[in-house]
This record gives C-alpha cells, structure tokens and sequence, in this order.
C-alpha cells in the first residue's frame, strides 16, 4: 500500500510540474502564492485573533434567516475571507515574515 500510494504521489506530482512548469499553465494558481508567502502570518493570527468574533459582528442579523449549518458556513467563508484580505495586503506591499 505504501508504495501503491508513493507512486500515485509521484505520477500526480510530475503532472503538476508538468501542467504549470512546462506548459507554464499558473495564473490560477496566485491564490496560493499569497497565502504561502506568509503562511506563518496566517498561521499565528489565526490563533491570537478571533476571527469568529468578527464574523459573528458583521453578520449577526443573517443568524435567524439561515439555518444552522448556513450560518456556519457563512462563519466559515467569512473567517477565511477576513484573513485573505490581510494576506493580500502583506502581499502587495512586499511584507513577508520569515523565520
């Protein structure tokens, strides 16, 4: 199984290189770039600030016309949304935190 699944990671990662490096085939891939520029910013403001906090404020008057899985989800959607505003501004002024 180790090896089954070793080989399926190789085959899809020289695919990958393939499809973006060869082919040069990248824009859709900016998204990721922003976040793992400051992935260790991400990482610690995700726990010193409560990002729920923010989104429950900002939304707490569509709470009683969405269910509850909605509302979570739009919790959720919210929260990741807060925080990839923050990176793209660290990104556009060429802010990155290293280690």
């Amino acid at each position: 199984m180790v090896l089954y699944s070793g080989g399926i990671c190789a085959v899809l990662m020289a695919l990958t290189y393939w499809y973006i490096d060869v082919k040069g085939k990248d824009k859709w891939l900016y998204r990721f770039k922003i976040y793992g520029m400051n992935s260790i910013f991400a990482y610690v403001v995700s726990h010193v600030i409560s990002f729920r906090s923010v989104s429950e404020s900002l939304f707490f008057g569509f709470a009683r016309f969405l269910e509850k899985p909605g509302y979570e989800f739009l919790l959720g959607v919210s929260n990741a949304a807060i925080l990839f505003v923050m990176l793209v501004m660290l990104y556009r002024r060429k802010i990155f935190i290293r280690v």
